[in-house]
């Protein structure tokens, strides 16, 4: 039997139906706490050996699963003997792509601000979109639009009777 060590990282999952992901402080008896990963909040299960149905212990990344890797294509790439220019445009495009970004300004911003930015330049793209199409407030565009229904095409109905 396996037992859940102190400083462990692990994901129970409970028989509500509710998942606890977090590193382990205590494992006393029958009860667990476990730290949050997010912030420094603790969850205590109190009935553990009831509660829990199964209990998925991560293992600690290693140096190797941090490193990054080249990408099996830019290998590909690199190792052949007689690369074509289209070959030579993708190579430099997967090293543009994989090199750390240098703009100070963006590694500064948190993911909330840069959440905000997307959200933001959304909403810039789609009011452009709506002045090309509607056109703006001074100077309506009026675009024609083709109708299946044709009022000169239908019978009158004065016609229908032989009138």
């Amino acid at each position: 039997m396996i037992t859940i060590i102190a400083g462990q990282h692990v994901k129970c999952f409970l028989r509500s139906g509710m998942v606890l992901e977090g590193i382990v402080e205590e494992s006393a008896g029958a009860q667990i706490v476990l730290r949050s990963l997010s912030d420094q909040s603790l969850m205590i299960i109190h009935h553990a050996s009831e509660d829990i149905m199964l209990t998925k212990v991560m293992p600690e990344p290693t140096l190797q699963e941090t490193t990054v890797e080249e990408p099996a294509l830019v290998v590909a790439i690199s190792n052949n003997t007689e690369a074509s220019p289209i070959q030579e445009q993708v190579k430099k495009k997967l090293h543009e792509v994989l090199q750390p970004i240098d703009d100070s300004n963006l590694q500064k911003k948190s993911l909330q601000e840069l959440r905000l930015l997307v959200v933001e330049r959304e909403r810039q793209i789609i009011a452009h979109k709506k002045k090309e199409h509607f056109g703006s407030a001074g100077s309506a565009k009026m675009t024609r639009y083709s109708s299946p229904y044709m009022p000169r095409a239908l019978p009158r109905s004065n016609e229908k009777q032989g009138k």
